[in-house]
């Protein structure tokens, strides 16, 4: 199966922003959580990333929205942390094939392919993040059962 997942913004003010689309599109708070650390370094391709998270979803879950702020001003690789929308992601089932699938038809693999910290995603997720031929950046995403 091959669905949409998210939609990822990077923004400056994280409390703005959250209640900017609360208040506009009725969403909701899903998560808030700060990220950090291997996993998080790993898929970036950077060290020491920080980022402050916050996903928004509306009733049904059919639309989120994932906002991230960096508190500090050290810019991931090629522009990755820039204000303005940050990546598309799809939902696959097998994300070493769809990868592999992917490199071969001329993406450019950013970062390794990581499992979200259950602390985080209590449901489980791997994912990685792709440059595709023209250098617009996507996410895929394995949900993972509980």
């Amino acid at each position: 199966m091959t669905s949409f997942d998210h939609v990822n913004i990077s923004v400056r003010d994280l409390d703005r922003a959250i209640r900017f689309y609360g208040e506009t599109f009725g969403l909701t708070l899903m998560l808030r959580q700060t990220l950090s650390g291997d996993w998080f370094d790993a898929i970036r391709g950077t060290h020491g990333a920080v980022a402050d998270c916050a996903i928004l979803v509306n009733a049904d879950h059919s639309l989120r929205i994932e906002m991230l702020s960096f508190p500090t001003q050290q810019p991931g690789p090629g522009g990755i942390d820039d204000v303005g929308i940050g990546h598309f992601a799809i939902t696959v089932d097998d994300i070493d094939a769809v990868r592999e699938r992917a490199i071969r038809a001329g993406a450019t693999p950013v970062g390794a392919v990581v499992e979200v910290p259950r602390s985080i995603l209590p449901k489980g997720k791997r994912m990685c993040y792709l440059r595709d031929p023209d250098g617009i950046l996507l996410e895929l995403a394995q949900r993972l059962s509980p």
